[in-house]
């Protein structure tokens, strides 16, 4: 932050339209954990969403405090989204240990 700071006092500053994206990317980051969450609460199979919803979090820590490439908050945004489908999606079917009754 504090180059950025630097950079701006000097008129060397980046283009304004990366403030938008990275703004963007930062909406995109809170939109997946909002989803996560959401499905925490519906989905019976809650166990992914929670994993997603606190990867969400992290995330958005580490793009708001460090303060990443755009390259490297894209990337994020993309793995954040993939978990969100991936825990919304269906569960196979567990595997019963108990032996079934036969049919003879």
């Amino acid at each position: 932050m504090m180059q950025g700071i630097q950079q701006r006092a000097e008129g060397v500053g980046e283009p304004p339209y990366i403030e938008t994206i990275e703004i963007i990317l930062w909406l995109a980051a809170f939109a997946a954990g909002l989803a996560a969450a959401g499905l925490f609460v519906v989905k019976r199979d809650w166990r992914a969403a929670a994993l997603v919803t606190v990867a969400s979090a992290i995330v958005v820590l580490v793009l708001t405090i460090v303060q990443p490439a755009i390259w490297v908050r894209v990337v994020m945004d993309v793995l954040l989204w993939i978990g969100v489908v991936w825990s919304f999606g269906p569960r196979h079917a567990r595997v019963s240990l108990k032996p079934e009754a036969s049919a003879a």
